[in-house]
Parts: C-alpha cells; sequence; structure tokens
C-alpha cells in the first residue's frame, strides 16, 4: 500500500504528466535500477496508473487522473497555458507541455481511495475464511472418532 501512495504522490506532482519507470523508481526509492519492481506494483493498479510508450520507445508511466487534463501546462513556468497561446507555439515548444500536476486535495482523494480499496480487500481476503470455523470442528471430531476407531 505504501508503494501505491508513494507512486501516487511522485507521478501526481512531477511537472511532466509522464515518467519512465527508471525515473519513477529513481525519484521515490533512489534506485533507478528498481523499475521491474515498480512495474509489477503499478500494473496491479490499472484503476490509477496507465502505461503507454515514449517518442524513444520507452516504456513510461503516467495517472489516469491527470491524462484526463488538457495538455497546456507549461512545465518551465510552472503554470497553464491559454488555448491562444498553446496554438501560437511551435511544434517543439508544444512537446515540451504538459498535462497540470494534481492539487493538493485531488491527490489527497486518490490516497483516500486506494486505503479505502485496500482495506476492502483486506476485508473481502477476511470473509473468505467463514469456512475454515466451520470445518475445524469436524475435522476435530472426525480425528477422533478415527483414532477411537483403530485403537
Amino acid at each position: 500500500m505504501s508503494d501505491v501512495i508513494a507512486a501516487l504522490t511522485a507521478l501526481s506532482t512531477y511537472r511532466y504528466y509522464k515518467l519512465k519507470l527508471s525515473k519513477l523508481a529513481d525519484r521515490v526509492c533512489g534506485d533507478p535500477s528498481q523499475s521491474d519492481y515498480w512495474r509489477d506494483v503499478l500494473k496491479q493498479h490499472p484503476e490509477f496508473f496507465r502505461f503507454s510508450t515514449d517518442i524513444e520507445g520507452a516504456e513510461v508511466v503516467s495517472l489516469v487522473w491527470r491524462r484526463q487534463f488538457p495538455k497546456r501546462f507549461d512545465p518551465k513556468m510552472a503554470r497553464e497555458i491559454e488555448r491562444d497561446a498553446f496554438d501560437a507555439l511551435s511544434s517543439s515548444e508544444k512537446s515540451q507541455i504538459s498535462r497540470r500536476p494534481l492539487s493538493s486535495s485531488e491527490l489527497s482523494v486518490l490516497v483516500d481511495i486506494a486505503i479505502q480499496m485496500h482495506e476492502k480487500a483486506a476485508d473481502r481476503r477476511k470473509s473468505n475464511r467463514w469456512w475454515v470455523q466451520l470445518v475445524l470442528p469436524f475435522i476435530g471430531a472426525f480425528s477422533a472418532v478415527a483414532l477411537d476407531w483403530l485403537m
């Protein structure tokens, strides 16, 4: 759970909305060689994370929520730009434009959702063990009868 929250935080606040897995691993745990581990963690949560490839063919990850925003955030100026200003940019300048980072309240909502989903999954795992309490007494009784019969 803590890894999912760390990835949510990193991807929601980074100035660019997409990150290579090695860069994500470096930002979250300081070890770019852990990208395979992070791929496995994030692939388990498609409700939050999307994978794609960048222009160079490298695998990148982004937040689903952030992908819903228009590409009108200038990461160098750390502000959104108007549509007219975006349209006036050259192709190379447009390629540097991103989607805006999430606000702290939006990140808080995502973290709350992740925690609730984790708690519900834990509750389901617990509720799937109801049969153990019913079966164990029968096993014990059967074992006692079998031992008595053998002796």
